[in-house]
C-alpha cells in the first residue's frame, strides 16, 4: 500500500498524518469562528497534501463564512477542478460565479451537480435551464 501511495501521490503520501491533523485543527477553529486559525490550519493541510480536495473545500467554506467572496470563489474553483463533489460547495461556487457576472462558469458548476446529484433538486434544473 505504501508503494502505491508514494507512486501515486509522491511526497504528499508521507504527509497524510500532518494533513489530517491540520484539517482537524481547521475544523475545530472554524466551529469556534476562530477564522484566522481555521484558515492557517487549512492552508497547512493544503500545503501538506495539495492533491486532496478537502483543504480546498475547507478554505472555500471559511472564506464564504467570512464573506471573502473572491477567495471563496478561487478555492471552490480549485475544489471543483480537482474533482470535488459536495453539493453545497458546487452550489456556492455557482452562486459566487453568478454574483461575479460569470454565468458560463456558474452553469459549469451546476452542470457538475447533474452528475453528483441528478434528482430531487428542481431548483438546480431550473437554474441551469436559465443559464443555458
Amino acid at each position: 500500500l505504501n508503494a502505491y501511495l508514494h507512486a501515486k501521490w509522491g511526497a504528499s503520501a508521507g504527509r497524510l498524518r500532518e494533513f489530517r491533523e491540520a484539517l482537524k485543527r481547521s475544523s475545530s477553529a472554524g466551529s469556534k469562528k476562530d477564522w484566522a486559525n481555521a484558515i492557517a490550519a487549512a492552508k497547512e493541510a493544503k500545503a501538506a497534501f495539495p492533491e486532496h480536495v478537502a483543504s480546498y473545500e475547507a478554505l472555500g467554506k471559511i472564506y464564504a463564512e467570512t464573506k471573502e467572496s473572491s477567495a471563496a470563489r478561487e478555492e471552490l474553483r480549485q475544489y471543483a477542478q480537482r474533482g470535488g463533489r459536495a453539493v453545497w460547495a458546487l452550489k456556492e461556487l455557482a452562486r459566487l460565479e453568478e454574483t461575479a457576472g460569470d454565468t458560463k462558469a456558474a452553469a459549469a458548476a451546476l452542470q457538475r451537480l447533474i452528475y453528483v446529484a441528478p434528482v430531487g433538486d428542481e431548483e438546480l434544473h431550473k437554474k441551469l435551464g436559465e443559464y443555458y
